[in-house]
């Protein structure tokens, strides 16, 4: 159960270990992920480059490429260790021989549920921190311009105004 992969409950991914009775520092930290990388430029299609992407998202562990068969699938696919504590890496730009740049794609399989801002595991978008405090920042915005519109408009009484004498600048507002 432990090597199939990513298991979820509710599209959530779970981090899973077998129980032990003194856990370690990194204990549920890490998930075994199978990544399927996108966009290799033909002439890169080796066991090493393949590794050394995978070794982006994390600590490649297994990798599903065999040079003699034909290429079937514009993928390669490679397991790695996650660290749940990291983003989900969805792109990486490689500068290749000639100077030129290639966007390699990562797909994670299994992962349905993810923060589409932060890319992390463990939230929806709508309660990511970063969501949640640049909206706290813009409300906070909002509230002092707001008061900055209210402070410049001064609420005094104009000579033709029927209660002008009768009321104080102070007691109108």
């Amino acid at each position: 159960v432990l090597e199939k992969g990513v298991h979820t409950f509710n599209e959530w991914a779970l981090a899973i270990e077998r129980w032990v009775e003194d856990p370690p520092d990194d204990y549920l930290q890490f998930i075994p992920l199978w990544i399927r990388i996108s966009n290799i430029p033909m002439n890169y299609y080796t066991e090493e480059a393949i590794m050394a992407l995978g070794d982006l998202v994390g600590e490649v562990k297994e990798i599903i490429f065999d040079p003699e068969k034909p290429q079937t699938q514009p993928y390669e696919r490679v397991q790695v260790k996650f660290n749940v504590a990291n983003p989900l890496r969805m792109s990486k730009i490689v500068k290749i021989k000639g100077g030129k740049s290639v966007t390699i794609h990562f797909n994670y399989e299994r992962i349905q549920k993810r923060c589409f801002t932060c890319h992390r595991l463990n939230h929806e978008q709508s309660i990511c921190p970063l969501v949640v405090k640049r909206r706290k920042e813009e409300a906070l915005a909002r509230r002092h311009k707001v008061s900055k519109e209210l402070e410049l408009k001064k609420l005094v009484l104009e000579e033709d105004d029927p209660l002008f004498g009768v009321l104080k600048d102070d007691q109108v507002g």
